[in-house]
């Protein structure tokens, strides 16, 4: 299908364009149907075709079908629609294309400018007064182009029933429980439109659902900047009603950060070791035969100044107590007498343990 933009279009054309489109679309989608799906699909939604042969009328699928549900027209109206029925009973709930012999109407070929072919249906409305006994509001008329002539002309072929005669089938397929979606002129690619365009109580119904879904559509598409406005208006209500409890929540946590830092200080002020504490606890360390003469206690370390017999004996008892750690001599031992070292010794002080 080759479509030249740029070009008019006319209705005609682009709703046969438009049809072929969904024709191709559907046989492509069906075909990626698994088996035997594409089979059970193309029942459910396939046109059903009304055959009218004489006294024998065939209602089936397909027009080249062999399984047909075989109508006699000598029997009652009764005694058809219970056969369809049971033998088909979906043909009631959908429109049938009913294919009505030509001698129900008359064809004719008649030759028109290739320029016509755009607007053909519009074109051939306007000669059905002359290409018909009767009058064109009496007729139902159909035509489609046969060949391109070499003199530059197309041939068209032009259908027409009276509209009496399909008025007559409709009546007859409703007493058997049918209605007919189109007519078809057998062996001429014609179609008719019914007489009666009445809405069947199926079509009602889906024409409700289909109502009543555009409508919330539509009310979905209207009413959205309306609700958004207001759920907006809801949200910055709710945003302003948070701000004083954020506030406040905001002012106690800076309260108790500043508690904390106050916390912090008081603990690591009580963590330092007392001047009394360390000389209580230099006095149970040290042995007797140890003498100071200076203690310098300071924040985190101490000095200690005074002799011993053997000043790295002191050393070492201040390293292994929890008390002191790092613990040496800031200067040489010097030996005063036999017996007795003098010695300076730094250490740092253990910070107390939170009770």
């Amino acid at each position: 299908m080759n479509t030249q933009f740029g070009t008019p279009l006319a209705f005609e054309t682009a709703l046969t364009r438009l049809q072929a489109l969904l024709r191709w679309l559907g046989t492509e989608l069906r075909t990626l149907l698994p088996a035997p799906l594409p089979n059970f699909v193309g029942k459910f939604f396939s046109q059903r075709f009304l055959i009218i042969d004489g006294n024998e009328w065939r209602l089936g699928f397909h027009q080249d079908s062999e399984d047909w549900v075989l109508l006699n027209m000598e029997d009652t109206d009764a005694d058809r629609r219970e056969r369809i029925a049971r033998l088909d009973p979906g043909a009631a709930h959908q429109r049938v294309t009913t294919v009505i012999p030509v001698g129900d109407g008359f064809v004719r070929r008649v030759h028109l400018p290739a320029a016509a072919g755009e607007r053909l249906r519009q074109v051939v409305s306007f000669q059905i007064d002359r290409l018909s006994p009767l009058r064109a509001q009496d007729v139902a008329f159909d035509c489609i182009k046969a060949a391109h002539e070499e003199d530059g002309t197309i041939a068209v072929l032009v259908g027409i029933v009276p509209k009496a005669t399909l008025q007559s089938y409709e009546q007859r397929l409703q007493r058997m429980g049918l209605r007919a979606g189109q007519f078809a002129l057998a062996d001429t690619g014609l179609k008719f439109r019914p007489v009666d365009r009445s809405w069947t109580q199926q079509e009602r119904v889906q024409a409700s659902l289909g109502t009543a879904v555009c409508v919330m559509l539509a009310a979905a598409i209207l009413l959205t900047p309306t609700l958004r406005e207001s759920e907006l208006t809801r949200l910055s209500a709710e945003i302003s009603a948070l701000k004083d409890p954020a506030a406040e929540a905001q002012t106690i946590r800076n309260s108790l950060l500043g508690m904390q830092s106050a916390i912090g200080a008081a603990s690591e002020e009580a963590s330092r070791p007392s001047a009394l504490d360390t000389l209580r606890f230099l006095t149970a360390l040290l042995p007797d035969t140890v003498q100071l003469t200076g203690l310098v206690i300071e924040p985190g370390s101490v000095r200690l100044i005074g002799s011993a017999p053997n000043a790295k004996n002191v050393v070492q008892l201040m390293n292994r107590s929890r008390k002191f750690k790092g613990a040496h001599l800031v200067d040489p031992i010097i030996s005063q007498s036999p017996g007795k070292e003098l010695f300076q010794i730094e250490a740092d002080v253990m910070p107390e343990r939170p009770r």
